[in-house]
């Protein structure tokens, strides 16, 4: 078994390459049972959050976790038994004494945890079969795989049961903790933060506070820099937190991801957009088996609308004080389109027709959409961003 020093350089190794080196899984489209437009759920309390080793910053030191794994082979009959010896020698080589046992009836091949205060125990269970392959659930190894199963040991023992996240679906948390954080991003967003430092705005939404925020050493220098300091560049009332962040981090070409501590705890980290392929997106796609109307009934709802020509952001203004809803904007894709909202003007004769369709007039001819999103507490608002933008085709 390694000592505790090398066992804590496995947790910096591992969690170095979580964020620099490992390939992302791609970020979900919906959350596991996302909310309908009426839910909405309140915030609970995050774990607290260990000390970055990558130069990102976290709110809570966490007490540092030993693991010991416990690892049994199951045999199916007495005929396996020179297949035991050999991997036998294997684990015992890899600093792992293993207990064989022929499988009872109600045996599976399994991986489990068990904390008691900063203590893990992960116990694996695994099958052998006549060929002599060693079977544990999502991971199978045969003679010569020893590098392999080392690598696979280190992860073990460095994140626990649920191994590294790095390339797992939703960032490599389980439901529960998946479900946990989003619960979390979903209380509302009240007050105007227009023309704050963004660092200030990112703690009033809680990020920072309530929830453990790490800023990555690659954009640390532009999160505080003082010379040009990033400043909140549009209004997000009427958003959930985990969405207005995600607008605001865009607007300064930056995004938050999760980040599954070895200890267990999640993180969020502030990352280079552009070189992040998994962030966390600018609301989500809304339910299959729910009318997009009913996310956001007043864009939809048909009434009286005309006006003069005005430029499209005071159209846009007036858009969201008419109906209640957010509507935002990804600066950064209209910036590469060469359209100015500002200078774009347009009119509309007085006529009964909603406010969903007056966008989409108003946006005609610029390459731009207003993309229906769902924020994390279940509500629709308009993102609007070029046809094909990276934060759409994404997510």
């Amino acid at each position: 078994m390694p000592s505790g020093r090398n066992a804590l350089a496995c947790v910096g190794v591992v969690a170095l390459c979580l964020v620099e080196s490992a390939p992302a899984a791609d970020p979900p489209s919906q959350p596991p049972n996302p909310p309908r437009p009426e839910r909405v759920f309140p915030a609970p309390k995050p774990e607290p959050s260990p000390e970055s080793r990558l130069g990102e910053r976290s709110a809570v030191k966490a007490e540092p976790t030993s693991t010991t794994l416990h690892i049994d082979l199951l045999m199916n009959d007495a005929t396996e038994a020179l297949q035991s010896q050999t991997w036998g020698r294997v684990f015992d080589a890899l600093g792992h004494r293993v207990r064989v046992r022929t499988a009872g009836v109600d045996d599976e091949a399994a991986i489990e945890e068990s904390r008691r205060g900063p203590l893990r125990t992960v116990q694996l269970t695994g099958r052998l079969d006549r060929r002599g392959t060693l079977t544990f659930p999502g991971r199978t190894f045969k003679t010569g795989d020893e590098r392999a199963l080392k690598e696979w040991l280190e992860e073990l023992e460095a994140y626990g049961a649920q191994g590294s996240p790095a390339g797992q679906p939703r960032w490599g948390l389980n439901t529960e903790q998946f479900q946990g954080l989003f619960r979390s991003l979903a209380e509302d967003v009240s007050t105007d933060l227009q023309g704050q430092p963004l660092i200030d705005a990112a703690r009033s939404l809680g990020f920072g506070i309530d929830i453990p925020l790490r800023v990555h050493d690659s954009v640390a220098g532009k999160w505080n820099s003082t010379e040009s300091p990033l400043v909140v560049a549009q209004d997000v009332r009427a958003l959930s937190r985990g969405s207005a962040f995600a607008v605001l981090l865009n607007d300064a070409g930056l995004c938050f991801r999760p980040l599954r501590t070895p200890s267990g705890s999640i993180d969020l980290v502030v990352l280079n957009r552009a070189e992040t392929p998994d962030p966390w997106p600018i609301g989500w796609a809304p339910r299959p088996d729910v009318q997009r109307s009913d996310y956001a009934p007043s864009l939809f709802a048909f009434g009286p609308i005309g006006f003069l020509d005005r430029p499209v952001t005071e159209m846009l203004q007036d858009a969201r004080d008419q109906t209640g809803c957010a509507i935002v904007i990804d600066h950064p894709g209209i910036a590469k389109k060469e359209v100015d909202l500002v200078k774009k003007t347009f009119g509309l004769p007085q006529k009964k027709t909603a406010w969903v369709l007056v966008l989409q007039s108003a946006l005609a001819g610029t390459g731009l959409v207003p993309h229906i999103r769902v924020d994390e507490a279940g509500r629709g608002f308009i993102f609007i961003a070029p046809f094909e933008s990276r934060a759409i085709s994404n997510q």
